[in-house]
């Protein structure tokens, strides 16, 4: 189902090596939308999501 956004890749400047997806989600039948990632496991802990999570949730709130 298309809703009008989607996740997005991210790709780390320095190497431009990918890092993973990350943005909003919404799973069928779910009733609001979240803030999904998944990052290759060279990137785990390097807090990309947890950035871009912030990121969006202030996006959200208008701030």
């Amino acid at each position: 189902m298309t809703r009008g956004f989607s996740m997005f890749s991210v790709i780390e400047r320095k190497t431009g090596a990918w890092v993973g997806r990350i943005g909003p989600w919404q799973p069928e039948g779910w009733p609001g939308t979240e803030v999904g990632w998944g990052v290759a496991a060279a990137f785990a802990g390097k807090r990309y999501a947890q950035g871009q999570s912030a990121q969006q949730w202030r996006a959200r709130r208008g701030g």
